[in-house]
């Protein structure tokens, strides 16, 4: 991804950021099915700023509002119809910190406030409210019908974590996120186009080495979960995986969305040592056009590709 031109202090300190006046309607419309219909661009980054404030705006959010803390978001007062605005909010935070802030140690924080909004949408169902109260976060996440809230608070939270892996484990992190994702996969595994299959790949090769235990590094479940999420069906042949639910996904995939296989490269086939396939996938991924269904996510897929394609190609000389 080419950065843009925002000043990062500046930008995640307010997080309001300024009011230019766009209404939440107007941050509703910019979405196309899960995709925020902007450009990787200084404009792009300006308009989901303005998306962003919309919504605070839209729920009465107070500029003070500690939104990294968790109780903070959870003991803020809100009509239970205004549940579908607080999951947008999730999402425009996990696409500004994955997308504009990329690297930048800020952006967990904002992966941070977009998970707490996410677990404050499916809160606002009184049925998952009691049933948590009683029985635990899981529990409820067994039963909730909520998608989007339950995709993007998981996949805000796992980004969160992969600041502090080893300690995201002993708190207890994958667990929660883990059952979020099957909890997706169970309701649409093509939501998000195949991302509960893709974050779960990611999810299962991004654990930490540990000697022992259930949540650590497992490779041959990361490749069973991508192969839901792509169209390798060379390489995904062989692919298994004892305790995973079944899936017969891979050869549906949308392959115009190139997030899932610069994913697979970045996070099974470089780890893998696959150097010869991740370089192929890379190529072809730059090797066609953006088009115009997934404007932001496709510039931002092929500029990390580029990224990638360096290393690999560093290696070899």
């Amino acid at each position: 991804m080419q950065r843009t031109n925002l000043v990062v202090p500046l930008l995640v300190m307010s997080l309001g950021f300024a009011a230019h006046g766009m209404t939440a309607d107007e941050a509703v419309a910019l979405f196309q099915g899960n995709e925020i219909m902007i450009a990787l661009s200084d404009e792009g980054l300006a308009t989901l700023e303005e998306m962003i404030d919309a919504f605070r705006v839209e729920l009465g959010i107070e500029g003070d509002l500690d939104e990294a803390n968790e109780a903070s978001v959870m003991a803020l007062e809100l009509p239970a119809v205004q549940a579908s605005i607080v999951g947008l909010l999730s999402q425009t935070l996990y696409v500004m910190a994955d997308v504009f802030l990329g690297e930048f140690p800020e952006a967990q924080s904002v992966f941070l406030r977009g998970k707490h909004w996410g677990l404050k949408a499916l809160r606002m169902n009184l049925d998952f409210l009691i049933i948590e109260s009683s029985g635990g976060l899981n529990a409820a996440v067994a039963v909730s019908e909520d998608l989007a809230s339950l995709y993007w608070a998981a996949a805000n939270w796992m980004r969160a974590a992969q600041y502090s892996p080893l300690e995201a484990v002993f708190a207890g992190v994958p667990e929660k996120t883990e059952a979020m994702l099957l909890r997706c996969m169970e309701l649409d595994g093509t939501y998000a186009n195949y991302g509960p299959f893709a974050s779960l790949g990611a999810f299962w090769s991004g654990l930490p080495r540990l000697p022992g235990g259930y949540y650590r590094k497992d490779f041959s479940k990361s490749l069973f979960f991508f192969c839901g999420a792509i169209d390798e069906l060379e390489l995904c042949a062989d692919s298994d995986c004892v305790d995973c639910p079944s899936s017969a996904l891979g050869s549906l995939a949308e392959y115009d969305f190139f997030h899932n296989r610069v994913l697979f490269v970045e996070f099974y086939l470089i780890q893998m040592g696959a150097w010869s396939d991740a370089q192929r996938i890379l190529e072809e991924v730059l090797s066609k056009a953006i088009g115009d269904q997934y404007p932001l996510y496709n510039a931002s897929s092929q500029a990390k590709a580029r990224r990638l394609l360096d290393v690999i190609e560093q290696r070899s000389k």
